[in-house]
């Protein structure tokens, strides 16, 4: 496995390790959970969800690429038989929405929400999945909501439900969320700055945006759009740029970015965060880094953070700094913007780099994320006058 291929895109085709990766940590996700409903005798219906899941994780990245995989993994470190069922449940959710529909009727720890492709339930306590019916019914403290398939294969709700706005994209939905989408493990510290105003007009700045990127830079355009899945808009009270942005790692594909209007500061954005998800997929082969308790200067943060965050940031600029070169070079989209970007990086990155040479802590999996990258911008990180005003 060419982990090397996670520090950055280097053609237009997807990173092929990445995927790899997400299907085997599902597939251990899902034997795991197996076991421990064998154990727990939790039952056989879960046994035939965990079973046909695994089978499908083999060729189908868009089961294995979702936040209820970050439920499982949270529900199995916890030990939580009732967690663990409802996570399997909402894989099964997740498996009838791509198809492959599996008889289950289970009551379920109360989910304060719970999104199906475009519905949004507040306090879920059953779900019930028919598969001879292609039905799916879930109740809540206002009553049983059933959501079906017509005739042309779509499927519809039997009530008028909250429903997230959605932009289609090679094949895949890219989802935008509330605020009480995020009630879910690892959504704690995206919520609370999400703006919901802003919600039904970001599909469409995303796609003006996703097409600028398509033009700007063909290969980040598909780095970014394998692993996006979901977008929650941000509060930029300062209006600074490109704004704050955040992810977790237990919501594969899921990124909060300021609601900009321009296209730029929210490709940066993207592009920041999409690059912590192949992180986070990298993490799940080991460590980064041997002595995580020693602290380090971020310049762009300001303040001192252990290695391996010094690592995660360095991934990511550096792949924003590769992107406006691309954009740069190819004379599309805001010029000004995408040279302010760079000169910006062209400061910070040598700082970032430098602790990554000398720390003498990073792994074999670590080097593997920051040589590339150190060595394809060797010529602003070693810039005489660069070093100069390091030092």
């Amino acid at each position: 496995m060419k982990v090397s291929a996670l520090a950055g895109p280097n053609d237009d085709g997807p990173c092929l390790v990445a995927l790899e990766i997400a299907r085997q940590h599902a597939i251990l996700l899902l034997e795991a959970a197996d076991e421990f409903v064998r154990q727990h005798s939790l039952g056989s219906d879960l046994l035939a969800v965990t079973a046909t899941a695994s089978r499908i994780a083999e060729d189908d990245f868009d089961l294995v690429w979702d936040a209820s995989f970050g439920a499982l993994h949270v529900a199995l470190a916890a030990h939580d038989p009732d967690a663990i069922a409802s996570a399997i449940v909402q894989i099964a959710l997740r498996c009838g929405a791509l198809g492959h529909i599996l008889e289950i009727d289970r009551d379920v720890i109360t989910l304060r929400n719970l999104r199906f492709q475009c519905w949004s339930f507040a306090n879920v306590r059953r779900i019930s999945i028919e598969p001879h019916l292609e039905q799916f019914r879930f109740l809540t403290d206002t009553g049983p909501v059933t959501i079906g398939r017509s005739e042309s294969g779509a499927l519809h709700s039997s009530h008028d439900l909250k429903q997230n706005p959605m932009l289609r994209l090679l094949g895949h939905d890219i989802v935008c969320l509330f605020q009480d989408n995020l009630l879910c493990p690892g959504g704690a510290d995206i919520r609370e700055k999400v703006v919901d105003g802003d919600v039904d007009s970001l599909p469409e700045r995303l796609k003006l945006s996703l097409e600028l990127l398509s033009v700007q830079s063909p290969r980040y355009y598909r780095w970014v759009t394998a692993l996006l899945r979901a977008v929650a808009p941000w509060s930029n009270p300062m209006n600074s740029l490109p704004g704050g942005s955040g992810s977790s790692n237990l919501l594969p594909g899921t990124v909060a970015i300021s609601a900009s209007p321009s296209r730029e500061p929210m490709i940066d954005s993207l592009i920041h965060e999409i690059c912590h998800h192949y992180f986070y997929l990298a993490l799940k082969l080991g460590k980064v880094a041997r002595d995580p308790g020693r602290l380090f200067y971020n310049p762009i943060l300001r303040c001192d953070r252990p290695i391996d965050m010094i690592l995660l940031a360095f991934h990511a600029f550096a792949n924003v700094y590769r992107y406006c070169g691309d954009a740069i070079s190819r004379g599309v989209g805001d010029q000004s913007y995408l040279a302010y970007r760079m000169a910006m990086l062209q400061e910070q990155l040598p700082v970032l780099d430098g602790h990554l040479a000398s720390c003498g802590t990073l792994t074999e999996l670590g080097e593997s994320l920051w040589l590339p990258l150190h060595r394809e911008l060797a010529p602003i990180l070693e810039d005489p006058a660069v070093l100069a005003a390091r030092l």
